[in-house]
C-alpha cells in the first residue's frame, strides 16, 4: 500500500531511477494494475508504453492492456463520460480523506453522504469496469467510515457497494 500512496509524478520518477533488471518485478500485474488504478496515472501508463517499445521482454501488450484498463476513462462513452469523470474525482477525492487522514470519515452524515454519492454515480454509469474493478479506495473508505455508521447502514452499504463493485473488499 506504501507504493500506491506516491503521487503522480514520483512514479515515473522512481520507475526510471530503478535499475532496469527489476523492472520484471515492479511490472509484475498484481502490482502495477493496482498501481494503475490507485493513481489514474495515464503518462505512467504512456511512459510504460515506451519501455515496451524498446524491446523490453517484461511488458508486452497485455499488460500495457491491462495498464489501461486500470484507468476509469477508457470506459466510458460519450453519454456517460460526464459521469466516468465524476467517478474518478469521488475516487481521488476518497483516496486523499484516506491519505490526508481527514475526519469526513469520521462524521456519520458526512459518510453517508459520499456513499450515497459514490451509490449514485456507480448506478448512472452502469459501467462493466465496476464488476471488475477492485476500488481500493472506495473500501478502504468504506472500511474506516463504518466506525460511525450503525449496524444497519453497514450492512445496507456494504450490500449495495458489494451489488456495483464486486471485486471491491467491503
Amino acid at each position: 500500500m506504501e507504493l500506491i500512496d506516491i503521487n503522480d509524478n514520483s512514479i515515473i520518477e522512481l520507475y526510471n531511477s530503478i535499475e532496469k533488471k527489476y523492472y520484471k518485478i515492479l511490472y509484475h500485474e498484481a502490482l502495477i494494475v493496482p498501481l494503475i488504478e490507485s493513481t489514474q496515472n495515464k503518462e505512467f501508463v504512456d511512459f510504460s508504453r515506451t519501455i515496451k517499445e524498446n524491446n523490453s521482454n517484461f511488458i508486452d501488450d497485455i499488460l500495457i492492456s491491462d495498464m489501461e484498463s486500470a484507468l476509469f476513462f477508457n470506459y466510458d462513452t460519450p453519454i456517460n463520460r460526464k459521469h466516468t469523470e465524476e467517478f474518478k474525482d469521488l475516487y481521488m477525492e476518497l483516496k486523499q480523506i484516506i491519505l490526508n487522514k481527514t475526519e469526513k470519515y469520521k462524521n456519520n452524515e458526512n459518510t453517508k453522504k459520499i456513499l450515497n454519492h459514490t451509490i449514485d454515480l456507480a448506478k448512472k454509469n452502469e459501467c462493466d469496469y465496476f464488476n471488475y474493478v477492485h476500488v481500493y479506495w472506495l473500501s478502504h473508505y468504506f472500511n474506516q467510515a463504518k466506525k460511525t455508521l450503525t449496524q444497519n447502514e453497514i450492512e445496507y452499504y456494504k450490500s449495495y457497494l458489494t451489488k456495483l463493485f464486486p471485486c471491491g473488499k467491503f
